[in-house]
């Protein structure tokens, strides 16, 4: 997610549009949106990021598993400031059995504090399952790719089977 630079609502507003759209084709199963946010649901703050997350996860139903309080999993690495924007947010508030966020420690290398959730989610095993007999199917992305470089390696790799080839013939 962006963070706070000028102007940077509107990237912000765009990544939760993208997220609004997953969470509508998979409302019908658990789901849990988590991970840093870059906005709080603390009440102790309410820029423009906090608004528009306040917000969405009003409008999409969600809710704070365990009880975050102003308990902060984010502290700048210089010490200039800390906030709470990482959170586990379910669209069912029955999924959560046990919420966690961790104290922050000296082999913690990450700017944030690890934060978890044990869930009441069986998920059953697949048997038989195989990778074997699934096919992978390559496209070349031809508005991405630098044309005269994939010529070039065309010609190349040709020469080099055109001169096998001669080769075998001669033996």
């Amino acid at each position: 997610m962006p963070t706070r630079e000028t102007e940077s609502q509107y990237e912000y507003e765009d990544c939760l549009d993208i997220i609004h759209s997953i969470i509508e084709k998979y409302q019908s199963t658990h789901l849990v949106v988590c991970g840093d946010l870059n906005g709080t649901l603390a009440t102790s703050r309410n820029n423009k990021h906090d608004q528009l997350l306040k917000h969405f996860v009003l409008e999409m139903n969600l809710s704070t598993v365990g009880n975050y309080g102003e308990q902060k999993t984010f502290f700048h690495h210089l010490g200039q400031s800390s906030s709470q924007i990482d959170y586990m947010l379910p669209n069912d508030r029955d999924i959560n059995c046990n919420h966690e966020i961790w104290q922050n420690t000296s082999y913690n290398v990450s700017s944030h504090a690890p934060v978890s959730m044990v869930t009441n989610i069986a998920v059953p095993l697949l048997e038989n399952c195989s990778n074997q007999n699934k096919k992978t199917v390559q496209r070349l992305k031809w508005n991405e790719i630098d044309e005269q470089l994939y010529r070039n390696t065309i010609s190349v790799k040709l020469t080099d089977i055109r001169g096998r080839q001669n080769n075998i013939r001669e033996h």
